[in-house]
């Protein structure tokens, strides 16, 4: 009879534990649902031009306070406050326990919006819902409400504005507002390859190199040189991220649609379990651990549990809403 790679039962193995462990944790599935979903969203839309798309980071940094003012720049009130979060809880049950939509949430805590939240973590609860915005050159009062199609003196009374003056990086609250739409339809790759080099070793049976054996290969082989550079082929989550057994090193990554890909045998891992990543970021290095017969990546892709051809998926594409120019 014919034999599956028996490598391949490794990574079935720690894709197996991830799945039963998302079962027992329905918390962990939400927050990594979110966190996909808002990369997703992140790699579609212009980031300069869509409010809801911009750097978390770069929000946190134009954050502007005061000594009467909290974490999200804003004045105080008796109604906005923090919530703590406790083991079990996922930005998504929170926002629904306070009746707000998730977007409220992700807009005033920007640096929990590309990240997995955990216990002990403040999360600022705004009074009702609606959407932070960020001054930018060349804005006033009147073409933000407009953009939003929110009333201008409801801004003004939501913000405590004495006059219709605002300054660039000014963190205004728009009541009632929802993330900016994003209106063209257009198509983009689904997946990138991870790293340039030579196929030496394609998805299908073949003589295993080390144990001689006819095996079916149920990932790519890509030669390259020691200490390449390997990327995420697409937006997600690391899920897994240690020693592989007979993969050495090995990173996983889910993404959106339920797939997962797995980089074995790298030589350095860059990436932590549960750290969002982007498309194209780097995650670890080439190498050659566990058992190989040199410097390469083998990389393999699931939906699912479901082994598939990565060369199928490197042709998927997917209709993406950006920006109108």
């Amino acid at each position: 009879s014919e034999d599956i790679d028996v490598y391949s039962e490794e990574i079935d193995k720690a894709i197996e534990n991830y799945f039963s462990n998302l079962s027992k944790q329905p918390e962990l599935a939400e927050e990594e649902n979110r966190l996909i979903d808002q990369l997703s969203i992140e790699e579609d839309a212009d980031q300069d031009t869509v409010q809801e798309t911009e750097n978390p980071e770069e929000k946190a940094k134009l954050n502007i306070k005061t000594k009467d003012a909290d974490a999200t720049g804003q004045k105080k009130n008796s109604s906005s406050h923090f919530h703590i979060v406790h083991k079990g809880e996922s930005l998504w049950r929170i926002a629904r326990k306070y009746g707000l939509p998730l977007y409220t949430l992700t807009s005033a805590n920007p640096d929990k919006a590309t990240r997995m939240i955990r216990p002990g973590d403040k999360i600022f609860i705004p009074e009702k819902a609606g959407v932070y915005h960020i001054v930018k050159k060349g804005e006033t009062l009147s073409s933000i409400a407009k953009k939003y199609k929110v009333n201008m003196q409801k801004i003004r009374e939501e913000n405590k504005l004495t006059s219709n003056i605002i300054r660039i990086r000014q963190k205004l609250f728009i009541p009632g507002a929802k993330p900016l739409p994003i209106y063209r339809l257009v198509k983009r790759k689904l997946f990138q390859w991870p790293i340039r080099g030579r196929i030496t070793s394609r998805f299908g049976w073949r003589k295993n190199p080390i144990t001689g054996k006819r095996q079916f290969h149920t990932g790519l082989d890509i030669g390259a040189r020691y200490g390449s550079t390997i990327r995420a082929a697409g937006s997600g989550v690391v899920v897994y991220a240690g020693n592989g057994g007979s993969y050495g090193n090995l990173v996983i990554l889910k993404h959106r649609g339920n797939y997962l890909t797995a980089y074995a045998h790298c030589s350095k891992i860059l990436v932590k379990k549960g750290q969002a990543v982007r498309k194209g970021q780097r995650i670890a290095k080439v190498g050659s651990t566990g058992l190989s017969t040199g410097s390469h990546l083998h990389f393999e892709v699931r939906r699912g549990r479901k082994k598939i051809n990565p060369y199928k998926v490197f042709q998927l594409t997917k209709k993406v809403r950006v920006p109108s120019a």
